[in-house]
């Protein structure tokens, strides 16, 4: 006898993804509007590249890239390093897009840093809000809304 049909599982998957998901997206958004107003300190790029990595396979591989910054700052006599250039997802489908995100910190480079008064080692070069700092936010009510569907939907 079966204990559970594949729409109650699929259910549990998108209720529990979607939810987390959205939980990310919602500090996401909340960590991105309050950058705006962040101290700032001044830092230096350390290392600035293109991270390129390859899933699936077949007709269904898929090959995406990302900006990696990474740079050190101090606050209060601590030295901090950290890797996020902004809010918003920088992966792309297109090396030409992750291109121009690193290139405009080269090695060296000296950078304003953002920080979280309450929490120094998360910074950002690019402070403030953008359309694209919703997408997990977004993607993830929608998940979730797939598996309200999924539990109370007839099939």
């Amino acid at each position: 006898m079966k204990c559970c049909s594949k729409n109650m599982w699929l259910a549990a998957f998108c209720l529990i993804g979607g939810l987390g998901l959205s939980i990310w997206g919602v500090m996401t958004v909340l960590d991105a509007m309050a950058s705006n107003s962040w101290p700032t300190t001044d830092g230096v790029v350390v290392s600035s590249g293109i991270e390129q990595s390859t899933s699936g396979t077949g007709t269904a591989r898929s090959t995406s890239y990302h900006a990696r910054v990474e740079y050190t700052y101090e606050v209060a006599g601590m030295v901090y390093q950290a890797g996020r250039v902004s809010f918003k997802d920088d992966v792309s489908k297109t090396r030409g897009h992750a291109e121009e995100i690193a290139g405009g910190y080269a090695v060296g480079d000296a950078v304003v840093v953002a920080y979280e008064e309450d929490d120094p080692g998360n910074a950002v070069l690019e402070p403030g809000l953008s359309p694209a700092s919703f997408m997990y936010l977004v993607f993830g009510l929608a998940v979730l809304g797939l598996g309200v569907y999924a539990a109370v939907g007839k099939g």
